[in-house]
């Protein structure tokens, strides 16, 4: 699925994103490549934090250019871990 990230980068050269579809999840990475690559385990780990069987749809992409340091961008986000059936538990 797609969502919206508004990524920014902080006055190190770090970036950082938010998403409006997943309140809270915000991916970080010390440059533009470790930030894309970040994404999807940002969103593992905030969905167990949450406790989500499944992902909220993404919103259509509306851009908000009222902080020109925040870059809207969309980014793929694969749900399978969702999916994925939890190891039988020892008896």
């Amino acid at each position: 699925m797609q969502y919206t990230v508004y990524a920014a980068q902080d006055f190190m050269g770090d970036w950082t994103g938010e998403f409006p579809d997943l309140p809270g999840c915000t991916p970080e990475g010390g440059d533009m490549e470790e930030f894309l690559a970040n994404i999807q385990a940002a969103v593992e780990a905030w969905a167990a934090e949450q406790g989500l069987s499944a992902l909220p749809q993404p919103s259509a992409l509306e851009p908000d250019f009222s902080d020109p340091r925040r870059m809207p961008m969309l980014v793929d986000v694969d749900d399978a871990f969702l999916k994925r059936e939890a190891p039988a538990e020892l008896p």
